[in-house]
């Protein structure tokens, strides 16, 4: 697992329906106010100590974690009990959670967020 600091500069401009409890699209028909869903300000908390990492592997994907998925990483956050952690194993990142990292081992960030993607990008 590669290590991508986060870029900010990238902004994508989704508009929120201020419908919570359906799964489909709203009405057009319906006057409702829609607004803007910022994805940075939604997932990032701390952009300049925010990292991508790609999972390799379908170990947590008892939590909705698989293969090719997305973690954002917080350096800046202190990791709590249950969190998932990254920490370093050799020359290599591994994620676990946080009262299973040995106790001689430093925790990288914890994860604060996941992006799992239906269909790959072309």
């Amino acid at each position: 697992m590669k290590a991508k600091n986060f870029n900010d500069s990238r902004t994508a401009a989704l508009r929120e329906s201020g419908v919570s409890e359906h799964a489909g699209f709203p009405n057009p028909a319906t006057d409702r106010s829609l607004q803007n869903l910022d994805i940075n300000i939604l997932l990032i908390r701390h952009s300049a100590s925010t990292y991508l990492m790609r999972i390799a592997g379908n170990e947590w994907r008892v939590l909705g974690i698989f293969n090719k998925d997305i973690v954002i990483v917080d350096r800046a956050l202190g990791a709590r009990a249950n969190d998932l952690v990254v920490w370093w194993q050799g020359e290599n990142f591994v994620i676990s959670h946080q009262n299973q990292v040995p106790q001689e081992t430093e925790t990288w960030g914890v994860v604060s967020a996941t992006i799992h993607q239906f269909r790959e990008k072309l």
